[in-house]
């Protein structure tokens, strides 16, 4: 490990790259769970979740 490494935080203020990741950690999640329910591994529409080997059988 690199004994400047600390000096990152000198240049980027650490509340605001936490933030920045959370936020993209919402957006992410989101995304993913609107892609998934769009799909055929939708699980609120019959309240039965698909298996990947139901899907790959189609």
């Amino acid at each position: 490990m690199n004994a400047n490494l600390y000096k990152i935080w000198l240049i980027l203020d650490p509340r605001r790259v936490l933030v920045s990741i959370v936020a993209f950690q919402i957006v992410l999640g989101l995304l993913i769970h609107m892609i998934v329910l769009s799909t055929d591994l939708n699980w609120l529409d019959d309240n039965i979740p698909v298996s990947y080997q139901a899907l790959g059988k189609k």
